[in-house]
């Protein structure tokens, strides 16, 4: 198997020091993150680490000064968005159940707050309570959860700065998908819109002033998608479809204001995108122009679609206007040869924030002023490391031992000939996701303890084309797992590194391949590391989504199993994938790592992983991780999980 791309890369290695910043500086969370400008540029808010937990910063920007700050408590910052010059919308979630006996299970549950500048208070949203707690509340003698299912919209009603949000209400006692609405200034809550008792999901879409344009639902069991749009003050289904698996979206407003974007999956994996007219809801001729965008971008004032982002192996911007596409690409010659990814930006766009990453400035955040020309850093992401601490990062391809070819990331030790290197596998999640490139705080972090790193986009993954995810169709355990040790044997073969010095090491979906890796697979890997990784596939259908066990009834369960290719719950093949089934198999020493909390992938998973290992006599360690969730939110318990996870890859796969 050949190797490609690498070689150049490989042979631009700096034979310096090979100086790394302390384990504890990748490990911790970033210093800025959920950056937000606020709509007249003249301050951001962002999230950072106080004490352990995460607090919200606001500072003005010129001159530079604290502004105001929300202290940290249990929940976990999500998102921070402006509602407006002087009122900043907080997301926060915890991991848990509504209430002790209450339905809707183990999960995350979310809560939008205002906090308000000039008064320096929080106040949760769409509730009658004081605290932050979930549960029940009333909005207009209408029973409701003071929850929230998306991040929320805002905008001007009546002169009057406004939040919308998609929650829950009650009719008959069952929970039912809700708009809702609150006007910042003066807290009036309203229950805007309602769905159905049969609706399993409902959400709008509002045009600039804060009227429904239109709503989608969708219902998992009968497979039914439909699109309305208003007319005469009344809805009215303009386009349904049957979607098994992969319904349509709407992915944003025309950039004349009179359509709605919606994207479709063809029959023949191809990407389609329509425009739908909001007169009267005709759908009409396909639009190419947008099918290649992963995300599109909205102007912060119209939410109009005004461009877009590519994300292939790289990201790549393209704006509709020609000046705009001329704006950004001035921005990116003052950052010439690294990667700029837009953060956030003003109302009327004259300020953005960027996140950029490469060998000058190591990863740091920047307002760029489109009208003074300047740029203003304002911030590493992460404390204490450095450009001299990122380690380089290069695009490579290789083949599988059936032809196909797998693109991958290989991040390389800094100050090390690319020769005989020990190797770290480091599998994504989803595993319908993908690696990114620029900055990887997990990757970098064992490649500055002197280990080369591969991420292979393996067949499955999501975001890089139909055609590579639906090449994991039925591939769960079996060409999904071996495309990940052929990158061992490539790389081995192109003399990079020393394929009897292999560990693998994942999270959730990577955290199942590290597992499969050493009880599927022999003789490739010299231990595995897995956070939060499924071992059992049938407890995980039969247990975790009991509720689900019925495909048909779940898209979740729909999505996963075409992934593993089982016929039923009962179906054999789960026994044949799970690591669990075959713990006589290991020859390798395992690391299990768990949060407690998490609502993804349950704790016990791992329980039963290790009580397996331990019968059957096999290596094993196991650490919990207490109050953590799937995400590694917690700032303590992530750098726990990093320097546990390093200290036995020294252990067992020393990098020297």
């Amino acid at each position: 198997m050949r190797f490609a791309i690498i070689m150049a890369a490989a042979m631009a290695f700096t034979a310096g020091s090979a100086r790394a910043a302390p384990l504890e500086a990748y490990g911790k969370l970033p210093a800025m993150e959920d950056i937000a400008i606020s709509p007249d540029g003249t301050k951001i808010a962002f999230a950072q680490v106080v004490g352990g937990r995460q607090a919200v910063v606001i500072d003005q920007l010129n001159p530079a000064a604290v502004v105001a700050e929300v202290p940290p408590t249990e929940q976990k910052v999500r998102a921070l968005k402006w509602a407006d010059n002087s009122h900043l919308l907080v997301v926060k979630s915890y991991s848990g159940y509504l209430a002790p006996g209450a339905s809707g299970g183990f999960r995350e549950w979310s809560i939008a707050y205002n906090f308000d500048l000039q008064k320096k208070k929080l106040t949760p949203l769409f509730s009658h309570r004081d605290g932050g707690e979930i549960g029940g509340t009333k909005i207009q003698a209408s029973e409701t959860l003071n929850i929230i299912t998306e991040t929320p919209e805002v905008r001007i009603v009546k002169g009057q700065t406004t939040v919308f949000a998609n929650g829950v209400m009650f009719l008959d006692s069952r929970g039912v998908p809700s708009l809702l609405s609150a006007d910042i200034r003066n807290g009036e809550q309203t229950v805007v819109e309602h769905g159905l008792q049969s609706d399993q999901g409902r959400s709008w879409i509002l045009d600039d002033a804060g009227v429904p344009l239109a709503q989608t639902t969708y219902d998992e069991k009968t497979h039914d998608w439909f699109l309305r749009v208003k007319r005469n003050g009344s809805w009215a289904d303009v386009y349904s479809i049957k979607a098994l698996n992969d319904p349509p979206r709407v992915r944003g407003i025309a950039p004349d204001g009179k359509a709605l974007l919606l994207t479709s999956l063809r029959d023949d994996g191809s990407v389609q995108t329509q425009p739908v007219s909001l007169a009267d809801g005709a759908l009409g001729a396909p639009l190419p122009q947008y099918d290649a965008f992963t995300n599109l971008i909205d102007d912060p004032a119209t939410r109009r679609v005004i461009g877009g982002v590519k994300y292939g192996m790289e990201p790549t911007y393209a704006f509709f206007d020609p000046k705009d596409q001329a704006t950004w690409d001035n921005v990116l010659k003052v950052f010439d040869g690294e990667q700029v990814d837009l953060v956030s930006w003003s109302q009327n766009r004259s300020k953005m924030v960027v996140r950029v990453t490469g060998v000058r400035h190591g990863v740091i955040f920047a307002v760029v002023d489109l009208v003074s020309r300047k740029v203003q850093p304002i911030g590493l992401e992460y404390n204490g490391i450095t450009a001299d601490d990122v380690a380089d990062v290069s695009l490579a391809s290789y083949q599988a031992k059936d032809g196909a070819k797998i693109n991958a990331f290989l991040t390389l030790p800094i100050g090390r000939e690319p020769k005989n290197l020990p190797l770290i596998v480091l599998p994504h999640g989803g595993p319908a996701e993908r690696d990114a490139s620029g900055f990887d705080w997990w990757a970098q972090a064992l490649a500055s303890r002197g280990y080369a790193v591969l991420q292979p986009e393996f067949r499955g993954s999501g975001g890089l084309g139909w055609d590579l995810e639906k090449a994991g169709f039925g591939e769960w355990g079996r060409k999904m797992q071996s495309d990940l040790s052929d990158g061992v044997r490539a790389l081995a073969a192109a003399g990079m590194i020393d394929p009897k010095r292999v560990c693998i090491v994942g999270a959730s979906y990577g955290g199942y391949a590290a597992l499969a890796g050493v009880t599927l697979e022999q003789d490739v890997y010299r231990c595995a590391v897995s956070y939060a990784g499924i071992a059992d596939m049938h407890r995980m259908i039969g247990g975790q989504w009991a509720a689900w066990v019925d495909a048909s009834k779940s898209i979740s369960a729909r999505n996963m199993d075409r992934f593993v290719g089982a016929k039923d719950p009962t179906d054999s093949i789960y026994d044949q994938i799970s690591p669990l089934q075959h713990v006589s198999d290991v020859k390798a020493p395992i690391l299990l790592i768990h949060g407690r909390l998490d609502s993804v992938v349950p704790y016990e998973q791992s329980v039963l992983m290790e009580a397996a290992l331990k019968k059957a006599n096999k290596a094993v360690e196991f650490v919990t991780l207490d109050g953590e969730d799937h995400w590694l939110s917690r700032d303590a318990t992530r750098q726990q999980m990093l320097e546990t996870t390093v200290t036995f890859l020294e252990k067992n796969n020393p990098p020297k």
